[in-house]
């Protein structure tokens, strides 16, 4: 009875031996795999310097991905100017246009000149959204910036700059912008000139006005608005010996003389000391040559030949005026000249 027990025991302690051992062994090969796998991930992360290759193939590629990037911004944010401007969120458009001329991406604008299409119409869209914003500050830099930036200019964005900044009486930056546009070596266009002189007229400059206008190329041809604007300065101060010159000059070039242009330079020579014998003579040189001369048109004469005392030529003048067309006003009106003048 005792050595069934005894025999029981001993196999049992022997089963409890082997089975220590083998835990034992896999607990060795466990940490051995953990080791070692540690050391293998640490070696594929770490590197050292001596293997590297000497040609460093990644820096081609790195390159790449950095040109790609700045491309990729630069286009990005020119689309969004774009869009953020015909969604008339302008404010926007001037927060995001200044962001990039702080990034370094701006500096590589001139590499995308022909790739983005329409550059120059970006540019434009930041100068309306200035002018909506009353920015005159950033309307003006637009210019300036795309000179820095190395992006091509043309006349028609210095134009509608100008146009822009006379729109908000800012006359001083519109001239001093046609003086950039010079100095970038645009020649500028009958646009740009007649833009000019207007500007300068408002500006009060009508001397410097009139000195472009003589001085501009024969095949410039200010527009009517143009000349209009400034016989009418020159009509409002009687300076008569401009208001002829600007005549002459619009008949030089061939420019047609209405019945406006006409009135403002009677209204000048009349009012000029010594020019009312050349404001008669004018009004019957159209009358003859060119079938003009209206009701206002005899007014404005015969009141300067009145008041210079010149009644004899105001009498001559008066001889052929057919009142028959005219208002009853302006018939009592001429009327009462003629008593008056046959009184005197």
């Amino acid at each position: 009875m005792s050595f069934l027990p005894t025999v029981g025991l001993w196999e049992l302690g022997s089963f409890h031996d082997d089975l220590a051992f083998e835990m034992a062994i896999v607990a060795v090969a466990v940490v051995v795999y953990i080791v070692l796998g540690r050391r293998d991930h640490c070696i594929s992360q770490v590197k050292p310097a001596s293997l590297k290759p000497v040609c460093h193939p990644s820096r081609p590629r790195r390159v790449v991905r950095e040109k790609q990037t700045v491309a990729t911004t630069v286009t990005d944010v020119f689309r969004d100017i774009r869009r953020l401007t015909e969604a008339g969120q302008f404010g926007d458009v001037l927060t995001l246009y200044m962001e990039f001329l702080r990034s370094p991406a701006a500096c590589d604008v001139h590499r995308f000149v022909g790739v983005i299409p329409d550059m120059e119409g970006v540019f434009l869209d930041v100068a309306k959204s200035a002018h909506r914003l009353n920015r005159v500050d950033l309307c003006r830099r637009v210019a300036s910036d795309m000179r820095r930036l190395r992006v091509p200019q043309t006349a028609s964005i210095f134009e509608s700059v100008m146009k822009m900044l006379a729109s908000k009486k800012c006359y001083d930056g519109a001239i001093n912008l046609y003086s950039e546009m010079l100095r970038a070596g645009i020649e500028p266009t009958t646009d740009s000139t007649s833009c000019l002189i207007n500007f300068l007229v408002q500006n009060g400059q009508v001397q410097d006005a009139v000195r472009l206008l003589q001085s501009s190329h024969s095949d410039v041809r200010p527009s009517i608005r143009t000349y209009t604007g400034l016989l009418k300065t020159l009509s409002s101060s009687g300076d008569a010996p401009l208001a002829l010159e600007i005549l002459q000059d619009m008949r030089t070039r061939g420019i047609r003389i209405d019945q406006l242009i006409l009135n403002m330079v009677l209204s000048a020579c009349s009012r000029c000391r010594g020019y009312q014998k050349a404001a008669a003579d004018l009004l019957v040189e159209f009358r003859q040559s060119h079938g003009l001369g209206d009701a206002i048109s005899y007014r404005v004469v015969l009141k300067g030949l009145e008041a210079s005392g010149q009644s004899a030529l105001a009498r001559n003048t008066l001889v052929g005026l057919d009142t028959k067309q005219m208002s009853l006003e302006d018939r009592v009106y001429f009327q009462q000249v003629r008593q008056r003048l046959d009184a005197a």
